[in-house]
């Protein structure tokens, strides 16, 4: 079932991390220039429960968890909300990156 290609796969250390400016949080800025098909994503994280605050797809979703909330832009770029500690959105970047690979392989 899993023919990944491993150097495709994403992980939080594919990412650059700076604290948001706006808000408690954290953005993430992929080192690598990728695109998403969000429309995708976004059938794959309502598939698994995630709640979609806002789907503004292809530009931008923003789901809603208990641990925070967190924007997906189409180039990759992960806003966290919400989030104090930087383990802790690691944490949920690492999360989404299961199903954001998913998305990605099936591309």
């Amino acid at each position: 079932m899993f023919n990944l290609k491993k150097e495709e796969n994403l992980t939080t250390e594919s990412f650059l991390l700076d604290s948001c400016k706006a808000t408690p949080g954290f953005e993430f800025f992929p080192k690598k220039n990728k695109k998403i098909n969000l429309e995708k994503l976004v059938m794959k994280l309502r598939a698994k429960n995630y709640f979609i605050e806002k789907d503004n797809s292809p530009f931008l979703v923003m789901i809603k968890t208990k641990k925070g909330e967190t924007t997906i832009f189409s180039s990759l770029k992960i806003i966290i909300r919400d989030v104090k500690d930087q383990k802790e959105a690691k944490k949920i970047l690492s999360e989404l990156l299961n199903i954001i690979n998913e998305t990605l392989m099936q591309e």
